[in-house]
Parts: C-alpha cells; sequence; structure tokens
C-alpha cells in the first residue's frame, strides 16, 4: 500500500485503510495527536463513522493532543464535561506511563457497557 512519512522522518508502512479495516476488527482505538491529522481526520466521512463505531460498540478509545478535537468533533466528547466510560483524553502529545496504563487497563475490560447515548449515535 506504500509508506507513510512521519515528523520525525522516519517510514511507517501502511498495511490498511479505513473502510478495509472497520473497527469491529480492533479491541480499541488510539487517536494520536498532530493539528493536520485531527483535521484530515475530521473530514473524512469514514473515519468519523469509525469513531462513531467504536464508541456504539462501547469500545476504549484514547486521544492526545489534537486528536481530542476529532472526538470532540465527531460529538463524541464535549470539552470541559466529564468524559464518557472508557474513553481517555490527554492534552498534550504525549502519552505517559500513567495514560498508557490506564488505556491498557480499560483494553483488558474490554467493553464499556455503561456508555451513554449510544442509542441516538447514527453509526
Amino acid at each position: 500500500m506504500g509508506q507513510l512519512k512521519v515528523s520525525t522522518g522516519s517510514q511507517i508502512e501502511i498495511d490498511g485503510t479505513i473502510p478495509a479495516n472497520p473497527s469491529i476488527l480492533f479491541d480499541a482505538v488510539f487517536i494520536p495527536g498532530g493539528k493536520e491529522g485531527s483535521i484530515n481526520l475530521q473530514n473524512c466521512g469514514a473515519a468519523v463513522h469509525y469513531g462513531l463505531e467504536t464508541y456504539i460498540h462501547c469500545k476504549p478509545i484514547a486521544a492526545v493532543g489534537e486528536g481530542a478535537n476529532y472526538l470532540a468533533a465527531s460529538r463524541l466528547i464535549t470539552k470541559g464535561d466529564t468524559l464518557p466510560s472508557g474513553v481517555l483524553v490527554s492534552e498534550n502529545d504525549v502519552v505517559t506511563n500513567e495514560f498508557a496504563g490506564q488505556f491498557i487497563k480499560n483494553i483488558k475490560q474490554h467493553r464499556f457497557f455503561d456508555r451513554e447515548r449510544i442509542d441516538s449515535i447514527p453509526a
């Protein structure tokens, strides 16, 4: 499929696309930081659907930095409000050991069936 050049200059092999790898194939979703990437996700219908589908299937979601803007634009979070169950957000792009540990704990829990609004989300 090709490679993606990241900000450090290194290359990452692309092994799938959003439409060909729906969220039901994965146990959790991590949204990285970066303004350009967040804007691209917000403007991609398939990416928005991916996040909504992950949410209604009660799977863990984590976002750092600008990645949180994608969650807000998808109406999965409202900045300043309490986060939904199983959703983690870091205000900066740094993934601390504590943040990573909580995300791993959420993945081990597998699902968060106490989420609200899942019946009103189109996905």
